[in-house]
């Protein structure tokens, strides 16, 4: 399968950044894309891969990781436990092909370990990652709950790359109903800086998209999708590229019917990504898409 999806490490430090690429590049059929400095000492690796790719890799560190023996490696790893990190990024990846059990139980099993450690890094860490993957598939209770937790931890411990990037999918799980004006004003007050300090721009600038989108504004929301795509290095290349992809469609449609053929452009497109990585859920969102541009133009 093509490599199209990105990964990462966060460290703390050059040292020991340098240390987990070079056990990355050796374990997995990955590629090292570039590094970035993030803030108050914090440094992240961009690796690529599939999703398939990701599951494997994530099972090693599950199976690989001890809790006697690895639970100290907080400090090194990132500022968070690498058993923690494998088990939410896990969630995440069996979320995205189509594992929905499996998913919710690595998530919680994830939340359960980082409360036993006595690390805020690392318990807000866990919420986050664990908000994203119940985002990923459409349960926003479940998401709203460990968003909320995080942006809390975040406010009490002055957790900053948590804080804003937890209040976005906070608004992206509150925007249904009466709360979507609430939620788009969320939006707007968190988005630069969940951007700025959160570890995947792109993905929030999605989630901005689809409240905004929801609260009638797809104009703004397509200016943030546009944005996303502009930042992408590699064409196809980028996780939740997808669904950035497929809610440029709906942008397009809820501005007017003339721009129906843009839209299916931006759904197929979607769908062949998503193939790509091997993302299953989205590759069902994009054909549902353009099966439903399909019927209004009576094909």
């Amino acid at each position: 399968m093509a490599q199209q999806a990105i990964g990462m490490i966060e460290t703390k430090g050059m040292c020991a950044l340098f240390e987990a690429t070079d056990a990355a590049l050796k374990a997995a059929n990955v590629s090292f894309t570039g590094w970035e400095k993030i803030g108050s000492g914090y440094v992240t690796a961009f690796f690529r891969g599939d999703v398939a790719e990701t599951l494997g890799n994530t099972l090693v560190g599950v199976e690989t990781y001890d809790f006697a023996t690895h639970r100290h490696l907080g400090h090194a790893f990132g500022g968070h436990d690498p058993g923690v990190c494998a088990l939410v990024v896990r969630a995440g990846a069996l979320q995205l092909a189509g594992d929905v059990l499996g998913a919710r139980e690595g998530a919680g099993q994830g939340v359960a370990l980082a409360e036993t450690l006595n690390h805020p890094n690392t318990l807000a860490h866990a919420l986050h990652n664990a908000s994203m993957c119940h985002q990923l598939g459409g349960e926003r209770e479940a998401a709203l709950t460990a968003a909320q937790r995080a942006a809390d931890l975040a406010e009490k411990f002055a957790l900053l790359p948590w804080r804003a990037s937890s209040l976005v999918l906070r608004g992206w799980a509150t925007a249904i109903g009466p709360g979507v004006a609430e939620a788009a004003r969320l939006i707007d007050a968190e988005i630069d800086n969940a951007t700025a300090a959160g570890p995947v721009p792109q993905y929030y600038l999605g989630l901005a998209a689809e409240v905004l989108l929801a609260a009638g504004r797809s104009a703004d929301g397509l200016a943030h999708l546009d944005r996303a795509i502009a930042a992408i290095d590699e064409p196809g290349v980028g996780f939740y590229l997808p669904e950035i992809y497929r809610l440029r469609g709906k942008c397009l449609l809820a501005l007017g019917r003339d721009h129906a053929e843009q839209a299916r452009q931006a759904f197929v497109t979607a769908r062949d990504v998503a193939r790509q990585q091997g993302a299953v859920i989205f590759e069902r969102r994009a054909e549902a898409s353009l099966a439903e541009v399909a019927n209004s133009a009576g094909v």
